[in-house]
Order: C-alpha cells, then structure tokens, then sequence
C-alpha cells in the first residue's frame, strides 16, 4: 500500500482552501470535505446566538480526525493548567498568610497573581481552541507564540517571588538562632 505524507496536498486546491462554498441546508464544502455546521438557533428555542456554529461534522480525510483530537487535548492541557494555578494560589493564600508568618504581607497578592494567571491560561486555551478548530477546516495552522510567553514569564515571576521569599525566610532564621 502506498501511503503518503499528510502534509502533501493531492491538487493545487488543496493547498488554498479558500474554495468555500455553501448549500441550502447550511452544508460547507472545502475542497470535496463536507462540513455541516448547526447554528445556536437550531439547538435552543430562543434563537438568541443565531449564526454560531455549536457542532461541525467533519468528513474524516487524512488526518481530520487526529488533528481535533489533539487540539481538544490541547484544550484540557490547558484547563489543567489553569486548575493547578488557581488551586496553587489558594494554597499561597491559605499557608503562607499565617499568623506570625514572614510571608505575611505578600501572601495575598502572590495568590491573586496565582489566580488571575489562572483566568489568563484559561481564556487562551478557549480561545486556542477555537481558532485552531476554525483553522484547521481551512486547512492552515497559525502558530501562538506571544501568549505561551506571558504564561512562562508570569509562571517564572511568581516562583522567582516565592524563591526570594523563602531565601529571605531562611536567611531571617540564620540570622536570628546566631
């Protein structure tokens, strides 16, 4: 059996998929792939989110499948992600704002730069995630770049903060059983 790479397009129309066209029941067709797409409208009785596509049936060439996939594991990778740092700012919180604790007055705001770090990893993993859905049934892929960067440096300064603290902390405790 001879298979190809998937990252090889059969015709020139597969490498722009811009040829989009639709049908009278809301059906899209990339380049011999059918979408169908069903609106907010035809899902609930009030009709208030009409246009929005809720769910996309997708005919499985190539890698279709495989590559939905992993962009909703890259969504829970994410959530996960967002989990971990809001719980991980409640504990900040909740231990380090101890009585008699030298972490006392940077407790608070070290867990609400836990949290709001939190919020931010989440919301770009829901947004990911639908760009790169819509992307990927356009047959392109962009790249983030910018916001994996603002989750790194906002993680590295929240634990460089907590490595500062804790070396205080202990050069206090040196100090004062000398």
């Amino acid at each position: 059996m001879n298979e190809r790479a998937p990252l090889l397009a059969d015709t020139q129309e597969d490498l722009n998929p811009g040829n989009v066209r639709y049908d009278s029941d809301n059906r899209e067709s990339h380049s011999g792939s059918v979408l169908y797409g069903k609106s907010c409208a035809e899902n609930s009785d009030n009709g208030a989110s009409a246009g929005l596509a809720v769910s996309l049936l997708l005919e499985n060439r190539g890698t279709t499948a495989r590559d939905h996939l992993a962009s909703e594991r890259t969504f829970l990778a994410y959530l996960r992600t967002s989990l971990a740092l809001a719980a991980g700012g409640v504990v900040i919180g909740q231990l380090l704002d101890l009585p008699g604790s030298v972490f006392g007055s940077y407790a608070r705001p070290l867990a609400a730069s836990c949290i709001v770090l939190a919020l931010y990893v989440l919301l770009v993993g829901i947004h990911r995630y639908f760009t790169v859905q819509n992307e990927l049934t356009k047959g392109v892929f962009t790249v983030a770049r910018f916001h994996i960067g603002v989750i790194a440096l906002g993680l590295a300064g929240i634990v460089s903060a907590i490595l500062v603290l804790l070396a205080r902390t202990q050069r206090e405790t040196i100090m004062l059983s000398s």
